[in-house]
């Protein structure tokens, strides 16, 4: 492995100037995740607030389907200013609308298994080109036509009667992922700014790369482990039991 050493610019500098590096460093690296948690908590702070105010489904699913169709518009409207494009309100509402629209309306659908299991097999093939054709030239669709296709497995997945292959054991460490993925999208950005601050990846060869990307990995899983048994757990626990009745109906539910 290679031998940690400073960067560059910080090698002439004072100690306390050097640490105001290390902290200005480490939150330039943290910045993007923290816009894009400030999107997040808007649209969960206003939704619950939602739900009761418009008193119908078929309302919020309006109000969803005007966030989708905002926000290409807004993409490409803001193409030319990077920071509106990526961290602006409307620049990721639509994908949080289509996932708020995909558990509707898997409650109000009823599919056979074979009409999921293809369902499933069309979101996968979708997924994947969307994936591998990359955002050059598609910043504006792009991101809502990968909201979409995922949308499309996730119902398909719901429909699914029998256990197929994401219930067996080797699929255990993909489920494992998905069940931590928020905690890992929370936390991993924060194992790779202290990891950046101790080693210079300019310094790191392929070679070198790969054993500190497996430290990377393990420390975030770790970290996402402790986080949802320390916060996530007990707090989702917490908020249930107060949200649900002996039968297990939420108390408030929106009018059909």
């Amino acid at each position: 492995m290679v031998k940690p050493s400073r960067p560059a610019a910080a090698e002439k500098l004072p100690a306390m100037e050097l640490r105001a590096f290390y902290i200005l460093r480490f939150a330039r690296i943290l910045l993007p995740l923290l816009l894009a948690l400030a999107v997040e908590e808007m649209f969960y702070l206003t939704l619950p607030l939602l739900c009761p105010l418009l008193g119908r489904t078929w309302m919020l699913a309006l109000v969803c389907l005007g966030l989708v169709i905002a926000g290409p518009l807004y993409r490409a409207a803001n193409l030319n200013n990077e920071i509106f494009y990526l961290y602006g309100y409307f620049a990721c509402f639509d994908a949080i609308a289509i996932g708020c629209l995909a558990a509707l309306l898997s409650h109000r659908v009823t599919l056979s298994d074979r009409t999921a299991a293809g369902l499933r097999l069309l979101a996968a093939l979708s997924i994947s080109a969307v994936y591998l054709q990359g955002i050059d030239g598609h910043q504006i669709a792009g991101f809502s036509l990968l909201a979409l296709t995922s949308a499309c497995w996730l119902i398909g997945s719901a429909h699914a009667s029998s256990p197929g292959i994401w219930r067996l054991r080797l699929s255990a460490p993909l489920r494992w992922l998905g069940r931590r993925s928020y905690e890992l999208y929370l936390f991993h950005i924060i194992v790779l700014a202290l990891l950046r601050n101790l080693v210079n990846k300019d310094q790191l060869s392929f070679a070198t790369g790969l054993p500190w990307l497996a430290v990377f990995l393990l420390l975030s899983m770790l970290t996402a482990t402790l986080v949802a048994r320390l916060v996530t757990d007990p707090a989702n626990a917490a908020l249930r039991r107060r949200g649900l009745d002996a039968r297990g109906y939420r108390r408030i539910e929106i009018a059909r």
